[in-house]
């Protein structure tokens, strides 16, 4: 299975608290993972450094109908703007 982990990001869970600094690791395309303050274990993830990125859920293009590609789709927030990974 494909294994993300973005690292070093600033990350807003929705629940209404303050963004915290932390890790999130994803696996296909499902959140397994989030650590406050960062450390999880990299293993034989992809990286992403998200140093500067603000990570959230719930971003939702409504006019998009379907995914052609399988992959997740992961958007950070850099610079005020929207950039999908890689």
């Amino acid at each position: 299975m494909d294994r993300t982990l973005i690292a070093n990001t600033s990350i807003l869970d929705g629940s209404g608290a303050i963004p915290f600094p932390g890790d999130v690791l994803v696996e296909g395309q499902r959140i397994v993972a989030v650590q406050r303050g960062g450390g999880l274990p990299r293993g034989d993830a992809r990286v992403i450094d998200g140093a500067g990125a603000t990570l959230m859920p719930g971003l939702i293009e409504p006019h998009l109908k379907r995914l052609q590609n399988k992959d997740a789709l992961l958007l950070i927030m850099k610079d005020g703007w929207l950039h999908k990974t890689p």
